[in-house]
């Protein structure tokens, strides 16, 4: 799965292809390792909706000046793990006895929350100095 977010990203291998797509290292798989399979799953999930829309957004994120990008792989990451604490995923124990519908729809609810977030990015006019505040 990462190779096919690699590969869709459409970019040159260059000057560290991971960091591109908006990872902190060139190690993408210790940072996947907070949010395990179900956070590659997502992200996976957010470039097959539509591919053309991926592609934007990385190449136009890649095109910004360094400080001004959003990391799209950080802030997938960021989205999946708030969306887990918040229906406490991952924890084997959850005080909820009602049903969660939109549990059901997690990968969805992971796309509109991303794009939702660079939208917002794009609106403050953020920068990376800016992402710990925007933290969840």
């Amino acid at each position: 799965m990462l190779e096919e977010l690699w590969t869709k990203a459409n970019l040159s291998d260059e000057g560290g292809k991971w960091r591109k797509i908006g990872f902190a290292t060139e190690a993408p798989k210790w940072e996947i390792q907070r949010v395990g399979y179900l956070g590659l799953e997502n992200m996976h999930g957010f470039m097959k909706k539509d591919i053309d829309d991926y592609q934007k957004t990385i190449l136009e994120q890649y095109n910004r000046p360094a400080e001004r990008r959003c990391p799209f792989a950080k802030t997938s990451i960021e989205v999946t793990e708030l969306l887990c604490d918040y229906w406490d995923v991952n924890t084997g124990y959850t005080t909820s006895t009602s049903f969660q519908p939109l549990l059901l729809a997690f990968e969805k609810i992971h796309y509109i929350t991303v794009k939702s977030f660079f939208r917002l990015w794009n609106d403050m006019e953020a920068t990376v100095d800016d992402f710990p505040k925007y933290q969840f």
